[in-house]
């Protein structure tokens, strides 16, 4: 709800609230109403707020101090999401060290404010290995400064998709991959507690049947961002980085997270629950024919999908969506946190300092060097051309036999005729298929049908799906029989 809205539902409970509970039928007069009041109400603002933003910081700033009564909330839950997008890089050039140190006071070799030095002489100091690859140096915030701009190719693209390997993912959950707690202390300062690791669930969803690469969602965040949210506590208490904390004074909690292709906003861009390979419309269009002939409902409905199917089949309404310059294919990185505003001391319940010291260090944790080298471990990215044809190569077979068993459908419902029922679960069975394809989610399988055709089992061990030739063969004429 926006300001207004909120305001008037408060002057609605309190005009009419009291008299609707005493005028309401004895039924309705229970525990609920005679112990309970209303004590709070949920509101919603500044979604889609650009954050780390150098040259809007200061204006983002005064709009926190001043967008919410700080003092009247319980609860703040924010979800803030990071985007990567990987590129081909031709060469390099380096940075002049006085622009460096123009935005920099001071420069460090390491991270670590306990064990790092101060580079005296940003000028001399060696700029690259022997192997090639940049000496890295730091701000005082323990973020790496870059000291060479990429110079980009002539057929420079930004069509790389990138996304998971749900393989690797388990080591993102349960430890650090390349690095372990010890090389966090000794190499970053960062403090965490490696309990909290072990504790978050998480879910993969195998993306366009490549069985081990796709997206990701859970219960808290990934194991080195743990490191981010203990600075942010830590620092909130006036404590050092490394010290612990209770659970009972964390100001800070992250309660979900997610890792998905930015792709998926462009085939539910409308705000659509489903997009077009959720919504099953082979299936509603071959099985509508069973529906009695006098139900209007059910008529109209029938038309309306295969006059849709006529129009064009699912497949190519899908590629229309994720084809064209303006798609985004970079990797979106979201975090849902809730801060916890009576564990914030009194003089930092402010706008500016929630802005300062949670949400900026939150929206950068993402380019910290503890966070990028745990990540990069787990990171899947495909060339340019790649994305959105390979939407294409794996789903052809499917999307042929569904087109092939559609068309005999079709045949006997134009002349007044019940498609074969085997003919209806066959296209219900391979549209789940494709479903599975585009989302990963095994909820989409219907294990008592799909599992007897080898198409489950092979779905979720395979990635591909696979029909059991002594049930459903092959012709030339047809392509698929039962």
């Amino acid at each position: 709800m926006n300001l207004d809205e909120t305001r008037k539902l408060h002057n609605e409970m309190v005009n009419y609230y009291p008299t609707w509970v005493n005028e309401a039928g004895r039924e309705w007069i229970g525990q609920l109403f005679s112990t309970y009041t209303l004590t709070s109400v949920s509101y919603i603002t500044g979604q889609n707020v650009i954050l780390s933003n150098e040259q809007t910081e200061d204006d983002d700033r005064a709009q926190w101090e001043r967008r919410l009564v700080w003092g009247n909330i319980r609860y703040l839950t924010v979800a803030i999401a990071s985007h990567l997008l990987p590129f081909a890089v031709a060469d390099w050039e380096p940075i002049d060290p006085e622009e460096i140190l123009n935005s920099n006071d001071k420069v460090f070799t390491s991270p670590n404010p306990e064990t790092r030095e101060e580079v005296q002489n940003l000028y001399d100091h060696e700029l690259l290995l022997p192997n090639g690859q940049e000496v890295y140096i730091y701000s005082k915030d323990g973020f790496r400064i870059p000291r060479r701009n990429p110079i980009l190719p002539e057929d420079y693209t930004t069509d790389t998709v990138t996304m998971l390997n749900l393989r690797k993912i388990l080591n993102l959950f349960r430890g650090f991959g390349i690095l372990d707690a010890q090389r966090a202390i000794e190499e970053f300062g960062a403090g965490f507690d490696e309990d909290r690791c072990s504790e978050v669930k998480h879910y993969a969803y195998p993306m366009l049947n490549l069985h081990h690469i796709g997206h990701f969602q859970a219960d808290g965040p990934i194991c080195a961002f743990q490191v981010i949210i203990h600075g942010v506590n830590t620092g909130l208490h006036g404590l050092d980085v490394t010290a612990a904390i209770h659970p009972h004074h964390e100001v800070v909690k992250s309660i979900a997270s997610q890792g998905y292709n930015c792709m998926a906003h462009s085939y539910r861009a409308d705000g659509a629950q489903f997009h077009e390979a959720q919504r099953g419309i082979y299936t509603a269009a071959a099985a509508g024919s069973y529906a009695p002939s006098n139900h209007r409902t059910a008529k109209t409905l029938r038309k309306s999908l295969r006059r849709k199917l006529e129009a064009g089949t699912p497949h190519e309404r899908f590629m229309e969506q994720v084809t064209g310059d303006a798609v985004d294919t970079s990797l979106r990185l979201e975090n849902i946190y809730v801060i916890d505003m009576d564990r914030l001391p009194a003089e930092k319940q402010r706008g500016n300092v929630i802005f300062d010291e949670i949400l900026l260090p939150l929206a950068r944790g993402y380019q910290h060097p503890f966070v990028i080298q745990s990540l990069r471990t787990a990171l899947v990215v495909f060339k340019p051309d790649v994305f959105p044809n390979i939407y294409k190569w794996v789903n052809y077979p499917v999307v042929c036999a569904l087109e092939s068993l559609w068309k005999s459908a079709h045949s006997q419902i134009r002349v007044g005729n019940e498609p074969s029922g085997y003919i209806v679960e066959l296209i219900a069975v391979l549209e789940r298929a494709y479903n599975f394809s585009h989302t990963g989610h095994a909820k989409v399988i219907s294990v008592g049908l799909m599992n007897a055709l080898w198409c489950g089992k092979s779905l979720i061990k395979l990635g591909t799906p696979c029909l059991n030739p002594k049930i459903v063969t092959s012709h030339k004429q047809t392509i698929i029989g039962i």
